[in-house]
């Protein structure tokens, strides 16, 4: 199923467009983030866990942006910004079931590096003999 986003109840949501029409990159990253913390829409209830859940995402995923210095995380005033994007995210997680979420990914992507590491020793050993 395709993401869809709804920007009519965001005030001043002309800015989060270039002259172009298209969603600038760290809109459109707030947008995708969405589905990374099980989340479908901002409001002002919401939006700081939103943001803490984006922290969280960002810490294991790293940014869904960058720009020519390098990643650009997401910002609480990003969010901020976002308040009223809706979203087709549906349900939305409760806070446990995020955290097992974000818990997963953690564990897989320190089983990755881990294994990479072992597989360069064993080039490495393999290599010198």
């Amino acid at each position: 199923m395709s993401l869809n986003a709804d920007y009519r109840n965001i005030e001043g949501r002309s800015k989060l467009f270039d002259e172009k029409n298209q969603l600038r990159p760290k809109a459109y990253a707030v947008v995708m983030m969405t589905m990374l913390v099980g989340m479908g829409e901002i409001t002002k209830k919401n939006f700081q866990e939103f943001y803490r859940r984006a922290c969280m995402a960002e810490a294991v995923s790293g940014a869904l942006c960058q720009d020519s210095k390098g990643p650009c995380y997401i910002t609480l005033e990003d969010v901020r910004q976002m308040i009223g994007l809706k979203t087709n995210v549906f349900p939305s997680w409760p806070p446990k079931k995020f955290e097992a979420h974000v818990a997963k990914i953690a564990l897989a992507r320190c089983v990755e590096k881990r294994e990479g590491e072992e597989a360069s020793t064993h080039l490495q050993k393999a290599a010198k003999e």
